[in-house]
């Protein structure tokens, strides 16, 4: 049983647990959830935080700890010049304009956030991506390093992380509005209400065949790895193209590779305030999502956005929730 989830979450039986719902729950703990909660926390002193991960402290962050986080910055930590165009770009005109124009402009302060207050170190380095056009700004160790830097921020403003919980559906009040979330913790279900709940733990459908088979159309049949003959850039389909080069020489070692996808675009459609929309475009009351959960990117997706986009929308979500928490009394 998670310490962290008791602690936060006792009992309706026990004294303490008469403490009502939670001020703020996050249901993910990669850069999106863990921003959102801090943000929460810097913004609203004294409130009820908890964090839930269902992976243990050691596999924590989801999609964050595996990627190098690698933002789409200068040098000098300003937004690449093609920032805003290249999102347009990518998505045929189809990505929300408010978003875009909310990420470029709240981007470099998020930033300056983590590293003035969170004591996240930054460095430049090449990507690993032939097509970058040059070096990348990115938080020292990576995701992982990101990570385990913010992790230490919630607990110290008052908050919690409970590992080893999966939120397995919402729960809604006679009006519709968000109350909740319902978890399950080894063999327990349990109800955790919350005035706020964030969504921060989608990275996307790519793990669901279902969902892949609805929305994904198919990429491609299958690649002929090496053409007739031998010759390894005549007749190849599809045909030679950017860095294909011949293997004429050896030694030759070879590994096994297949076809992986890294985004499905797909999400949870959101207003610029990190709001979940209904179909209708309603804001639905209580309930907020970021990172991967929420939808952005059509078509293609601008590489060193995704972190950054987590991070920015997450710490610009806390802030509004602390103030519309305040607001409503």
């Amino acid at each position: 049983m998670s310490d962290a989830l008791d602690t936060a979450v006792p009992s309706a039986g026990t004294a303490a647990g008469t403490a009502g719902p939670l001020d703020l729950l996050v249901v993910g703990c990669g850069a999106g959830g863990l921003a959102t909660a801090v943000s929460f926390a810097e913004n609203a002193p004294g409130s009820r935080v908890l964090v839930l991960e269902r992976s243990s402290r050691y596999d924590r962050g989801g999609n964050t700890t595996w990627t190098g986080s690698f933002f789409r910055f200068a040098a000098d930590g300003a937004p690449a010049d093609d920032f805003e165009s290249r999102l347009h770009e990518l998505s045929e005109g189809q990505s929300d304009t408010d978003h875009i124009k909310t990420l470029s402009l709240n981007a470099a302060p998020a930033v300056r956030w983590l590293a003035e207050h969170h004591g996240v170190e930054f460095e430049t380095r090449p990507t690993y991506f032939v097509t970058a056009r040059g070096p990348r700004l990115m938080p020292a160790c990576g995701g992982a390093g990101l990570v385990d830097q913010l992790a230490k921020s919630p607990e110290r403003l008052g908050g919690s992380i409970a590992y080893g919980v999966r939120a397995t559906s919402l729960s809604t009040d006679a009006l519709g509005a968000v109350n909740g979330v319902e978890v399950r913790e080894g063999g327990r279900l349990r109800h955790i209400a919350a005035r706020r709940t964030v969504l921060a733990c989608g990275g996307g459908f790519r793990g669901n065949p279902d969902l892949l088979g609805r929305h994904m159309k198919a990429t491609g049949r299958g690649l002929s790895p090496i053409a007739p003959g031998g010759k390894h850039t005549v007749g190849l389909v599809p045909p030679k193209s950017n860095w294909a080069v011949e293997l004429d020489t050896g030694p030759f070692m070879a590994w096994p590779v297949h076809c992986a996808i890294t985004f499905t675009h797909g999400g949870l459609r959101t207003d610029a305030r990190s709001r979940v929309l209904t179909p209708a475009g309603t804001p639905i009351d209580g309930l907020y999502a970021v990172g991967e959960t929420a939808g952005l990117s059509y078509s293609r997706c601008p590489g060193a956005t995704s972190v950054l986009r987590a991070l920015t929308f997450g710490r610009f979500a806390g802030a509004e929730i602390a103030q519309v928490t305040a607001s409503a009394g």
